[in-house]
């Protein structure tokens, strides 16, 4: 069975700052190293000694383990060693998003839950207007079969985004909110939520034209079946870091 419209969402939902993608570089207020508080909308640019600490773990956990270069225990030892240098980021940078997100995935794999629970409501404190917050803590509660709570977080990260729209229309919230509200509602259609999207009057060529191949790509996935689950595992990375025990 085809999986086209399940990593839309996950595309969608998590290109900010879950498992892959998420390198830090140089510079930029564009790049993934830029941490926005959309509230004020301003950029916080974490310090560079910070960003290099991220992207060393990044190199050396996440991309060594996507290759199958790092495994079992060598991998466990690599993210415990990890999870006391993000600690220490996102210390001295609490609005380091993706430094908290990585945290968050390395802590869950290492079942070192009340610090993952502890990690995500200082996240949730520091970016309370991070929509992917709560969107990440409903992910990890779909995996721990504790639906209703995830129901409860995926509702809070669209009202975030609805809030912001509200202020003027935003292509990339509104791609974000059709993908919570697929994890949300089990009869919600993906397809025509984006389609609504791309023919939405307020966004321009350009925006449309990028959105488009998106659209395209679900016309053509007709037989596509979307697993709650298996998405949010996905999502927080769950796959990725075989642990032995």
């Amino acid at each position: 069975m085809k999986r086209i419209v399940p990593f839309l969402i996950l595309v969608t939902l998590f290109c900010l700052g879950c498992t892959s993608g998420n390198k830090a570089s140089e510079g930029s207020e564009n790049n993934v190293d830029t941490v926005r508080v959309v509230k004020r909308e301003t950029f916080v640019v974490p310090r560079q000694e910070l960003i290099d600490a991220y992207n060393q773990i990044y190199e050396n956990v996440v991309m060594k383990s996507l290759q199958a270069e790092l495994e079992g225990k060598a991998l466990r030892d690599s993210m415990m060693n990890g999870v006391e240098t993000l600690k220490a980021i996102v210390e001295q940078e609490p609005l380091y998003s993706f430094a908290y997100t990585l945290l968050v995935q390395f802590q869950y794999a290492l079942k070192q839950y009340d610090d993952m629970f502890a990690t995500l409501d200082k996240a949730e404190k520091a970016l309370y207007d991070d929509p992917n917050v709560p969107a990440l803590r409903a992910c990890i509660l779909v995996d721990m079969g504790r639906d209703a709570e995830a129901d409860e977080y995926f509702r809070k990260a669209i009202a975030i985004e609805e809030r912001f729209l509200e202020k003027g229309g935003d292509i990339n919230r509104d791609i974000n909110i059709c993908s919570l509200k697929a994890f949300l509602d089990s009869t919600y259609s993906f397809k025509e939520g984006m389609k609504a999207v791309l023919n939405n009057p307020q966004y321009n060529k350009a925006e449309k034209e990028m959105l488009a191949p998106f659209v395209e790509a679900i016309e053509a996935d007709e037989e596509s079946h979307f697993d709650r689950q298996e998405v949010a595992r996905s999502a927080i990375g769950v796959d990725l870091y075989q642990l032995e025990e």
